[in-house]
């Protein structure tokens, strides 16, 4: 009896110790995942600049971006936050993004509702006086061009508070085609993209992202659909649906402590079944990534 007690206790042991290894095994793996920081600061020392603008009655009309795009800021459409008119000058301020690489430095996207948006440009308008903000007035409007070189018709104006989820004007603003670009207005002292409205896609796949070697936590993903030019941010590696039949690029981005870059570059044509994607991280040089970035 006393053999047997001695035999149990040590099977026992033995099966204690095994499943003490096995979680602390699994424990050590989930610790060994490669850690990444935040990509903000890194995105930030990139992206293009703010440019400001003093608008005063020696000004002439339009004003021109560095990349092109023009605007005329009537003083006779803002107000200030408590209604009041504005007396000159005042200051308006411009951002200009028309590549994918700039919208990405910016982290800002296509999405609008369930479906994206196709984009000739995003910009963002803001004016202040004195530092303070000033309102685009109840019916005001601000006329303005966007450049290119093959200007696409029936293209709409959207607008944003934060350059991520879009929204039609109501009534809906059109650009009309001309020898520089795009001419149209903007209603709205905020982001507003010029493109098109492709909806929620009738078939789709969705996409998901994984990694054996990677924690994903601050990897920045984005999809690329050329065909379509859009630019679709993947926010905390969720689940995205992607139109069927779609080339896409997918590019991943990470940045370690010691600011080493990494990524995942694929070019793939979406099906109508659902993929995860299990991936691993490769080292990149800054230079290489923005090549990357250039070339979406």
């Amino acid at each position: 009896m006393l053999t047997q007690t001695k035999y149990l206790c040590a099977a026992l042991f033995l099966l204690g110790t095994s499943l003490f290894y096995s979680c602390s095994k699994e424990r050590i793996e989930e610790e060994e995942k490669n850690d990444y920081e935040s990509m903000n600061d890194y995105f930030d020392s990139k992206k293009e600049e703010e440019q400001d603008f003093l608008i005063d009655t020696g000004g002439t009309c339009p004003v021109q971006g560095k990349h092109g795009t023009r605007v005329c800021p009537a003083i006779t459409s803002i107000q200030t936050a408590s209604a009041e008119d504005v007396e000159f000058p005042f200051n308006m301020h411009l951002i200009e993004l028309y590549t994918p690489k700039d919208i990405i430095y910016y982290q800002l996207s296509n999405i609008k509702g369930s479906g994206h948006i196709g984009n000739n440009g995003i910009i963002s308008l803001r004016a202040t006086k004195d530092g303070a903000s000033l309102e685009m007035k109840t019916g005001g409007a601000w006329s303005l061009e966007m450049p290119s070189s093959s200007p696409k018709a029936s293209q709409e104006a959207f607008y944003s508070s934060s350059g991520s989820s879009w929204s039609s004007a109501s009534p809906v603003e059109n650009f009309t085609t001309t020898a520089y670009g795009y001419d149209g207005f903007s209603t709205d002292l905020s982001w507003m993209a010029n493109g098109e409205d492709h909806g929620a896609p009738n078939t789709s796949a969705k996409f998901t992202f994984s990694s054996d070697k990677d924690n994903l936590d601050n990897v920045v993903t984005y999809i690329y659909l050329p065909n379509k030019s859009s630019i679709i941010r993947v926010d905390n590696q969720a689940s995205i649906s992607l139109p069927s039949g779609e080339s896409a690029k997918i590019i991943l981005m990470a940045i370690n402590g010691s600011g080493d870059l990494y990524h995942y570059f694929e070019e793939t044509t979406v099906g109508t079944t659902d993929t995860n994607i299990n991936l691993e991280l490769s080292q990149i040089s800054d230079d290489n990534l923005t090549k990357i970035l250039d070339e979406l």
